[in-house]
């Protein structure tokens, strides 16, 4: 989240429109004129019935393992990775999609799991998206090892 210097307007990267509910709680009185953090002045929420992918990733050695959540989207949905190498200006599409899984035992209600892996010794930036679905995650940028 960044603040904009000349708005006053905050944005969250990588939130997908219609991801966050977003609620405003008004001041009033003394307490308007007191110095607010973003947390005293709004409450961001994930709103209902919305599908989100969530990732992150990690290195060992040559291997890179991305792992990810996918609330609300249904076990089986066909999701792409998108690979980008240093040098290269555009994502590419990994070549093994990966299909989401039933999380594990005490997830919340509607999320389920994915993970994917690929060998590498170059800085990788990796997000993933649906094949049928209209959902894409944030990316994760893993360095060389």
């Amino acid at each position: 989240m960044y603040r904009s210097m000349t708005t006053g307007r905050r944005m969250l990267a990588g939130a997908a429109a219609g991801a966050l509910a977003l609620t405003m709680i008004p001041l009033v009185g003394a307490a308007a004129s007191s110095a607010l953090t973003p947390a005293d002045s709004a409450v961001i929420s994930p709103a209902e019935d919305v599908a989100s992918l969530i990732i992150s990733g990690t290195r060992d050695g040559r291997l890179v393992k991305v792992e990810g959540a996918a609330n609300n989207v249904a076990v089986g949905t066909i999701l792409r990775p998108m690979v980008k190498l240093p040098g290269q200006r555009n994502y590419n599409e990994g070549v093994a999609k990966v299909a989401v899984t039933a999380g594990p035992d005490g997830s919340a209600a509607g999320e389920n799991a994915f993970a994917w892996q690929r060998k590498t010794n170059k800085k990788i930036y990796v997000y993933f998206k649906g094949q049928d679905i209209l959902v894409q995650s944030t990316r994760v940028i893993i360095p060389a090892r």
